[in-house]
């Protein structure tokens, strides 16, 4: 699905952020991917999304360059963050209509049922929306891509309570029929316990694999006094 070899990124004139990172990710697997701010989390998606160049190395979706995918394996990556921002002046179903044009394989019954389980108005305009409920309106598109891969990058910091448990019972239930991979960048550590296949977490420019359980052995947390 994914494979990054010996991959590297610098910023232009200044710092590495990422070094020497080997990554598979499977068909059907569900990766969480952790790190401090400024770890390169971010970084790392828009490398894989094909917004950035590496400095070294080389990733392959589906076998080719994130940077020049045919138009039939784009349509197979989907990207859904907090950072995104959504057409103010268009309704929910509007957003929805439009973003169903560019995926052949966008299932318009599982729409209406997600729009009905998050409890979403489909004739309220974008812009009057707060910001978790926006949230909901790009969660329930990328879920009906029916995607090969889809990457989450933060999303769930801005959805109350209830939508998230909502939102997160949606994806274990995608990732139980193994037909769909999952990547979820996060700064919530407890998000990945017990949902997740394995953990990538990005310290100092290099990474590390853990167990779902091991999150808080990720950290040292030290002594408090």
């Amino acid at each position: 699905m994914l494979e990054i070899q010996d991959m590297s990124y610098q910023i232009p004139k200044s710092r590495e952020i990422l070094n020497g990172l080997n990554l598979t990710v499977w068909p059907g697997e569900f990766l969480g991917l952790l790190g401090k701010n400024g770890a390169g989390k971010t970084t790392l998606l828009d490398l894989i999304m094909g917004l950035r160049p590496t400095s070294k190395g080389e990733i392959k979706f589906m076998g080719h360059d994130p940077q020049f995918l045919p138009q039939d394996i784009s349509q197979e990556l989907v990207f859904l963050s907090q950072d995104i921002k959504l057409p103010r002046s268009m309704s929910i179903q509007d957003y929805l209509d439009h973003m169903s044009v560019f995926y052949k394989n966008y299932d318009k019954q599982k729409e209406l049922e997600l729009i009905d389980y998050f409890e979403m108005s489909p004739k309220a305009k974008i812009g009057s929306l707060s910001t978790g409920q926006q949230k909901k309106a790009q969660i329930v598109s990328g879920l009906c891509t029916n995607a090969q891969l889809l990457i989450i990058d933060e999303i769930t910091a801005v959805l109350d309570p209830e939508s998230r448990l909502k939102f997160f019972t949606v994806l274990e239930k995608l990732h139980a029929k193994k037909q769909q991979s999952l990547i979820l960048a996060t700064n919530i550590a407890e998000d990945l316990i017990g949902r997740v296949d394995r953990i990538l977490f990005l310290a100092d420019g290099k990474a590390t694999y853990h167990e779902s359980h091991e999150v808080h052995k990720i950290f040292k947390l030290g002594d408090v006094a």
